[in-house]
C-alpha cells in the first residue's frame, strides 16, 4: 500500500452538513417518533388502569351505602317518620264487625291479647303480639302441640315502615317474620290516631268480617 492510500484509510469521512452526533438528521426523527410512541402507549394503559380503578371504588362505595340503608344506589331516601309514632305502643285489644252487625276479638289472639309495637325513629319497627289465654308450657321442650298454639296465636315481624299522613295509612316492608315467606313483603295499615291512641285496620279481611281493628296504647315513660 502506497503512502497515499495508507493516509485515505486512515482519514476518517467528512461530517455531511446537519448530522446530529454524527448520525443523519432522519434517524433522530426515528428515534424520537419511537420514544414517543412508546410513552404514549404506556402513558395511555396507566391512565386506563387508573380510570377503571376509580370506577370499580365508586361502585364499592355505592354498594356499601346500599347494604347499610337497605335501599338500591339509585333510590331514594325515605321520608322521615313523624316524631308523634317513635316509642312503645301497648295492644289493648282487637275488634272484628261481621257481617251480621255482630262483634268479636280476634280468634287467634283471644279477647285478652298482649303485646306490643315498638317504633323506632330510624323507620324501623317490630311487633310481638300473644293471647294472653295461652297456656303455659308444661316441660321443656315444648310438645308439638304447644309449638303449634304458639304459632297460632303469636304474631311476631320487624319491618321497615312509611307513614303517610296525607293518605292515613302506615306502609310496613317486612324485614323478619314468623314465617320466612313474609320477608320482603309489604303491608298498608289504615291508621287513626287521637291523643295517645292509634288504632289500625288490617287487610285483607278474613271471610265474614267486614271491619278490622288494633288499638293501641302509648306507653308512657
Amino acid at each position: 500500500m502506497s503512502a497515499i492510500d495508507a493516509l485515505v484509510a486512515e482519514t476518517p469521512p467528512a461530517r455531511r452538513q446537519g448530522d446530529v452526533l454524527g448520525h443523519p438528521r432522519g434517524l433522530m426523527y426515528l428515534v424520537f417518533a419511537e420514544t414517543w410512541e412508546r410513552f404514549s402507549f404506556y402513558g395511555t394503559q396507566a391512565l386506563l388502569m387508573l380510570d377503571v380503578g376509580a370506577l370499580f371504588l365508586a361502585l364499592a362505595i355505592a354498594a356499601s351505602a346500599s347494604a347499610q340503608t337497605g335501599m338500591s344506589p339509585a333510590a331514594p331516601e325515605a321520608k322521615a317518620p313523624p316524631p308523634w309514632i317513635a316509642g312503645a305502643w301497648r295492644l289493648m285489644g282487637t275488634r272484628q264487625r261481621m257481617t251480621d252487625g255482630a262483634t268479636r276479638p280476634d280468634p287467634d289472639l283471644g279477647a285478652h291479647p298482649v303485646g306490643y309495637m315498638m317504633y323506632d325513629a330510624s323507620g324501623r319497627m317490630c311487633t310481638v303480639f300473644d293471647s294472653d289465654e295461652r297456656p303455659r308450657w308444661a316441660s321443656a321442650p315444648p310438645t308439638d302441640a304447644e309449638l303449634r298454639a304458639m304459632f297460632d296465636h303469636m304474631l311476631v315481624y320487624c319491618a321497615r315502615y312509611e307513614v303517610d299522613e296525607s293518605r292515613g295509612y302506615i306502609v310496613y316492608h317486612l324485614e323478619i317474620g314468623q314465617s320466612p315467606n313474609t320477608a320482603g313483603t309489604m303491608r298498608e295499615r289504615r291508621f287513626e290516631r287521637l291523643g295517645d291512641t292509634l288504632t289500625l285496620y288490617p287487610t285483607p279481611l278474613p271471610a265474614g268480617v267486614v271491619e278490622w281493628s288494633i288499638s293501641l296504647q302509648r306507653v308512657q315513660p
